[in-house]
This record gives C-alpha cells, sequence and structure tokens, in this order.
C-alpha cells in the first residue's frame, strides 16, 4: 500500500506479477528471431519455436492472470487506439516500402504485415502500468490493440495481394528440367546441375541461372520442412517463372528447419521484376510438398506428368 492509503497503479488491477519475467521473454523471443550468423538455420528455428510455444503463452496468459481485462475495458479507447495505431503503422510500413520500390499493392501488403507487431507494445505497457505511468484501462486497449491489429493483418495482407492467376509450380515445371536422381553429392553441385537441366530446357545461360540461385543460396539457406529446399533467384527479362525438381534421395543438408536432409531440390528462377510470382510460387512449393501422400508419389514419379498429377491430386484434395 503506497503513502497516503493510495494503491500504486496497478496494484488493485492484480498486477501482482514481475514484469522483468516477460520482458525477458519478450526478449529472448527476440534472440530466437534475429539472424545470428553464430547458429545454424535449424538451430534458430528450433528456438524461436520453442519460445513461441512455451515463452509465448506464458506471457499471454500472465495478462489475463494479472490484469482485469473486463473491469477496465472502454470501448472508445479501444476503437481510437486502434484506429490510430492501424493508421500510422500501415502508412508506416506503406510509405518506406514504396522508397524501397515495391510497386503500390506490395506496399499496401507490407504496411498489413507491420501493423501486426504489437508484442513489444504489450512489454512496455505492462512495465508503463507498473511505474503507474500509465492507467489499467489504457493498458487493457494497448492489449485489445495489439490482438486485433494482429488477427487482422494475415486477411488483409491476402485480400491486398489477391491473386491475378494461379501460381502453380508444377505448370511451370518443364520435362526436362525433372530429375528423378541427380548426380549432384552436395549443396552447389546440386544447385549447378538443376540450373543446367533448366537452361536446356528454356534455352537459357545455365551458368547465369547457377549464380543468380548460389547467390541467394549463400546469403541464407533455403531448405524449409519435410526435407524440401526451394533454392531461388531472379534474372531480368525473364517472361515467365521456371522450375526444376530433383529427387535427390540421399539427401543434401540445405539446413532444413526441421534438422532434415534435402530429398526434394526445386530450383525456382522468377523475373526480377515480379516480386508477388517468386511469393506465390515458393507458398505453392511449401503448400504441396508439405503432403507426405505427395512426397511419397513424387519419390515413385518417373516423369513430368506423373509430378503433375500428385501435385493436381493434392490440390483436389485440398478443395
Amino acid at each position: 500500500m503506497a503513502a497516503h492509503g493510495r494503491e500504486p497503479p496497478g496494484e488493485h488491477a492484480g498486477l501482482h506479477c514481475d514484469c522483468r519475467a516477460s520482458v525477458f521473454g519478450a526478449f529472448l523471443f527476440g534472440v530466437a528471431l534475429g539472424d545470428s550468423q553464430h547458429l545454424h538455420q535449424s538451430t534458430r528455428m528450433a528456438l524461436e519455436r520453442f519460445v513461441a510455444s512455451v515463452f509465448a503463452p506464458l506471457f499471454f496468459a500472465s495478462i489475463g492472470l494479472c490484469t482485469d481485462l473486463a473491469r477496465h475495458f472502454d470501448l472508445a479507447l479501444v476503437l481510437a487506439l486502434t484506429g490510430v495505431a492501424t493508421v500510422t503503422k500501415v502508412a508506416g510500413g506503406w510509405a518506406g516500402a514504396r522508397l524501397g520500390g515495391l510497386k503500390r499493392r506490395e506496399a499496401w501488403a507490407v504496411g498489413h504485415a507491420i501493423n501486426s507487431r504489437g508484442a513489444m507494445q504489450i512489454v512496455l505497457g505492462m512495465v508503463a502500468l507498473k511505474q503507474g505511468m500509465i492507467t489499467e484501462r489504457l493498458f487493457v486497449a494497448l492489449v485489445v490493440m495489439a490482438l486485433a491489429t494482429s488477427m487482422m493483418a494475415g486477411p488483409l495482407v491476402r485480400r491486398t495481394l489477391g491473386r491475378d492467376c494461379d501460381r502453380h509450380f508444377g505448370s511451370y515445371l518443364h520435362e526436362r528440367a525433372f530429375l528423378p536422381d541427380p548426380a549432384a553429392t552436395t549443396v552447389s553441385s546440386a544447385i549447378v546441375e538443376l540450373s543446367r537441366a533448366l537452361a536446356d530446357a528454356h534455352g537459357l545461360d545455365g551458368a547465369s541461372i547457377a549464380e543468380a540461385v548460389l547467390r541467394r543460396e549463400r546469403t541464407m539457406a533455403t531448405g524449409l520442412e519435410h526435407g524440401v529446399a526451394v533454392p531461388h533467384g531472379r534474372l531480368p527479362d525473364l517472361r515467365c517463372p521456371i522450375v526444376a525438381l530433383g529427387i535427390c534421395r540421399g539427401g543434401l543438408d540445405f539446413g532444413c528447419f526441421d534438422g532434415q536432409l534435402a530429398t526434394f531440390v526445386v530450383p525456382t528462377v522468377t523475373p526480377s521484376e515480379d516480386d508477388q510470382t517468386q511469393l506465390q510460387v515458393l507458398a505453392d512449393i511449401s503448400l504441396s510438398l508439405g503432403s507426405e501422400a505427395v512426397r511419397n508419389q513424387l519419390l515413385a514419379a518417373r516423369n513430368v506428368e506423373e509430378v503433375r498429377a500428385a501435385l493436381e491430386a493434392a490440390e483436389d484434395g485440398q478443395r
């Protein structure tokens, strides 16, 4: 109890939790997301998943346990704060993306994605509440705002980007660019071998393709999960995406999130001027090969027709 019988801000709201634990949890979360060059990509992803599945739920649960959200909920304040936060973050993200050279639609998508970043606001709000710098009403409004903006980000990004046309990677796969059993035994040799297959299939320069893909691979490993890797790059004056598929049965270390060796290597090269196409093709590869049934069918495939049949069956199942 404070002097003159007045409770410090936050005490009557039930905020008896130590804010330092929440700040420390947020710090660990930030470290997990950091692009540290001292950790293997699979290690960083494992740390991120651990923090997201353990510390993050505890952090948000502590808010509900330590604060009476219903008692201090103010609808007018929540709407005002959410409106101001949304406008400023979306506008700031849009302006930065436009200055960075993105097209208008992609810039709006960046703005909506940035709007979801509210975890640190909650952390700082808890500290400010504990120190008496803000009221319980404002803290509850901060929490609701962070949750609301995070929930709206995904649907708004999808709506903003839309789909001019389907970007199924199987439709870009040439019969000469499917190697059911490549000879490569290393990541770089696999990229070079598959780049040559792409060049042969599309009448391009294999060295340019390999250099574009290897340049990206040196920046960050392109392994996903379930033994899938998506080495990719961009080339100017390319009319449409080009995709290869190699089934490396011995497995190659592309730095997959789950620590597995990559069996399915899908080099993808897209036009330099089209950011959206690359994102959509890579997303389709991740979604399609995320199915164990599809991966098993691809292991048995001996030609492009069988590959496309497996992908079409997966697409029909998703519908």
